[in-house]
């Protein structure tokens, strides 16, 4: 649960909201990002790891017109040990590199920016040697009530390991 509250100039709560967005790990808070000079917006992280798999999945609520709203859901983050011909374990994985309010403002909140970084690393014994990088960009920009964003390239590039 997010819960937010105006401290000054007298106390007054702006909500609480669920956030779990992923069952099997516990939510933890990410970043804390300004949207307007009236409009903070908090970013969280839910995680889970099943044996070689790992699952981040983020969401961000924040205040519009004084109230504590669910604003976006996502990005979605995969993270892959495996066993190669050539690697004793080829780690796959993704993490944010960038999480941040932009200059541009769609309907007074700012857009926000993320990129999503990619790294292989394949590893046999005491040798590791990167061997694939990839960047996802994306611009997230409010609507009026929540944020929009193309995932779809990270989300493509994700669905080739379920095959």
């Amino acid at each position: 649960v997010v819960a937010m509250a105006e401290v000054k100039p007298g106390y007054k709560p702006l909500g609480r909201l669920l956030v779990a967005t992923d069952p099997g790990g516990p939510t933890s808070g990410y970043r804390l990002l300004l949207a307007s000079a009236d409009s903070p917006a908090a970013v969280t992280l839910s995680s889970h790891f099943n044996s070689q798999e790992g699952f981040d999945a983020f969401h961000m609520v924040g205040v519009v017109r004084g109230k504590l709203v669910d604003l976006y859901d996502g990005p979605y983050l995969y993270s892959l040990g495996e066993e190669t011909e050539q690697c004793e374990i080829l780690d796959h994985r993704e993490a944010p590199s960038v999480f941040e309010v932009r200059k541009q403002k769609h309907h007074g909140l700012a857009d926000i920016g993320i990129a999503i970084d990619y790294t292989a690393i394949c590893t046999n014994g005491d040798a590791s040697q990167q061997v694939e990088t990839k960047s996802f960009p994306m611009r997230l920009v409010f609507d009026g009530a929540r944020y929009e964003g193309d995932t779809s390239p990270l989300d493509d590039f994700n669905a080739k390991f379920a095959e």
